[in-house]
């Protein structure tokens, strides 16, 4: 029978544990007599050993040995240091902690990172990271170590930044089909496929084949003469090669050359208006289509749509145009996309005289907008784009809009730190109003943001005092959690004299 460490067990804690054990066994302790009978019945208690004792304390724990205890106690401290230099990329640090600790050696390879992936293929991509790579394979890491994400894992190489990949190289790390791709090495790329001409629809990482990976005109031209197939999906996000590059728009031209079949936000992506018209005319709903929303949205994946990563999540295709300053494609889709992405396009695009004779027509568009469009105002204020959120309010738009997390537009402005904006929507929007998702004011979101918002350069003192000024309730909890609001602030000094100043304790 064996028993649980207690809560926060420490090595010190245990090595005390085992030495009182030791003086009970010795003593003849009926208790600790039958411990070790338990554990270790061959064991003679009169005649133990402090090794004795380490031993049957470990198998009371569930552990063999004393060594596996220890190990089991301090592992969570030593990953959470290993994690830490991998994270500030310290590789005096990190070479140290290696060299004194064989346990943590032995998990160089495992996935202890963000999509299940080992500490190299984490730091592929960083840049500076040649020193704690060159740390991690000298102590043991497999160059070739590949994730294990579910969707199918990614090598070190098809991440790297262009700063790594000779470094990966001399490291040992060897070009496969997908790196060869992602990097545009035709003649790696034209070795494997003549080795094994079937990996030109192999699989990778989060599923997808080379083809996705493909970085160059040259290397997709390579890919579809070898019979790469133009309409695989991958499996997280469930993309065609052709929707994956729609960030690369002169690889996208050679997969639509070769006959990929295209879409309304390929069209934006290249900003061509012939390509729109074309697809309109095949699919005229096509102009109403959504990010993230079906036809693009995942099916049997939650991974989000790749679409979602390239685009604007929500937005149709006349609002990414507009975005985009993709002029052509937004003269040509114009007319056939609904009237409230039309508005958001037109005050996107600076036209006022255009959004004035769209109202004329539609008095009432700006209150029957979709919640997809409506959030561009909460976009706008987050954004501090102080000219898109004064066309928005001058259009109707409804300032409490939901927004991020639930937020009103003057949440999101409160949480980036937008001085400018917060001043225009205060008194639009109540100061007591709270958001859906935690439950906070916008005082709460500037006080929280002062100390967690990660875009710098908010300024959190001067939110939090327009706030104030304008009557923001400083006594009431900043969150359905019951948070105080100078807790919320957390380590920003400089919010909390000014929340103190108008009464906060």
């Amino acid at each position: 029978m064996t028993r649980a460490l207690p809560e926060r067990a420490d090595v010190r804690q245990l090595r005390t544990q085992a030495k009182e054990l030791l003086h009970r066994l010795q003593s003849a302790d009926p208790e600790a007599v039958s411990l070790a009978k338990t554990h270790d019945p061959l064991l003679d208690p009169a005649s133990a050993r402090l090794a004795d004792a380490q031993r049957i304390l470990a198998r009371s724990y569930g552990h063999p040995s004393w060594p596996k205890l220890v190990e089991s106690v301090e592992m969570p401290d030593l990953l959470d240091r290993f994690r830490r230099c991998i994270d500030e990329l310290d590789a005096k640090t990190l070479d140290r902690l290696l060299r004194e600790h064989r346990s943590v050696r032995r998990r160089l390879n495992d996935p202890l990172f963000a999509f299940d992936a080992p500490a190299l293929v984490t730091l592929a991509g960083r840049e500076g990271a040649e020193a704690v790579l060159r740390t991690l394979v000298a102590h043991g890491a497999d160059p070739n170590a590949r994730s294990q994400w579910w969707a199918g894992g990614f090598g070190p190489l098809e991440l790297a930044a262009a700063s790594n990949r000779s470094v990966l190289v001399e490291l040992g790390a060897e070009y496969d089909v997908w790196s060869a791709a992602a990097h545009g090495n035709l003649e790696e790329l034209r070795k494997i496929l003549d080795e094994d001409p079937s990996r030109v629809n192999a699989p990778g990482g989060d599923g997808m084949r080379p083809l996705h990976f493909a970085s160059t005109p040259e290397a997709a031209e390579l890919l579809i003469s070898r019979g790469a197939d133009l309409e695989a999906r991958d499996t997280d996000h469930e993309g065609t090669p052709a929707q994956h590059q729609a960030a690369r728009p002169e690889v996208l031209r050679v997969l639509l050359k070769h006959g990929a079949k295209p879409d309304i936000f390929t069209a934006v992506a290249l900003d061509d208006a012939d390509l729109a018209r074309k697809v309109l005319e095949d699919d005229p709903g096509s102009a109403s289509y959504r990010v993230d929303r079906p036809p693009f949205a995942c099916v049997k994946s939650d991974g989000g749509h790749i679409y979602g990563y390239i685009f604007t999540r929500g937005a149709t295709p006349l609002v990414e145009a507009a975005r985009r300053s993709c002029d052509k494609v937004f003269h040509a889709i114009d007319a056939a996309s609904p009237n409230g992405s039309r508005l958001i396009a037109r005050v996107l695009r600076g036209d006022e005289d255009g959004l004035r004779r769209l109202l004329a027509e539609h008095p009432s568009l700006a209150a029957d907008l979709d919640p997809e469009d409506a959030r561009a105002i909460a976009d706008a204020a987050g954004a501090g784009d102080l000219r898109t959120l004064r066309l928005l309010l001058e259009a109707g738009v409804d300032p409490q809009s939901k927004g991020m997390d639930g937020g009103t537009a003057l949440h999101v402005a409160c949480w980036f730190g937008q001085a400018e904006a917060v001043a225009m929507l205060v008194g639009r929007v109540p100061l007591d109003a709270r958001d859906e998702v935690h439950g906070s004011t916008p005082l709460g979101w500037a006080a929280h943001g002062a100390q967690h918002c990660w875009r710098k350069g908010g300024d959190h003192v001067r939110t939090v005092e327009i706030l104030l000024e304008a009557g923001a309730p400083v006594a009431e909890p900043a969150n359905s959690a019951g948070t105080g609001i100078l807790d919320q602030a957390g380590g920003r000094d400089d919010v909390k004299e000014v929340l103190r100043r108008y009464g906060a304790v």
